[in-house]
């Protein structure tokens, strides 16, 4: 047992003495690893960037809408306020001094075709 225990033991000596030899890096492998993947974060984050400058334009986009629909809103009820026949009818009266005709002052015309004569504005 000794004999073999101390052959081991050379054994293992001398094999612990051999230089270690190195695996050769594979730097092209190392290099296009490392380009492809800066490449892909770089993409990741311009397409991130240009997701967050869409989200911002569309949301300037809908409050200038909800503005606009507002803004809109009070126009058409301006219009029908100043449509109104009441304030028309008001504004007749009071600024121009128009009033309503009396039943015996109103005329009322027979139409060309009841004459039978032709106009001649007609073509």
């Amino acid at each position: 047992m000794s004999m073999s225990s101390s052959s081991l033991s050379r054994a293992g000596c001398l094999y612990r003495q051999q230089p270690k030899t190195r695996k050769p890096i594979r730097y092209w492998a190392f290099l296009s690893w490392f380009f492809i993947l800066t490449g892909a974060g770089i993409f990741c984050l311009w397409t991130c960037l240009g997701v967050r400058a869409e989200e911002h334009r569309i949301a300037q986009a809908k409050s200038e809408l909800s503005e606009l629909r507002l803004g809109n809103n009070q126009l058409r009820g301006e219009s029908a306020r100043l449509e109104s026949p009441a304030r028309v009818e008001k504004i007749a009266s009071e600024k121009i001094g128009l009033v309503y005709p009396e039943p015996n002052q109103v005329v009322s015309l027979g139409t060309m075709e009841d004459t039978g004569r032709v106009s001649m504005a007609q073509p």
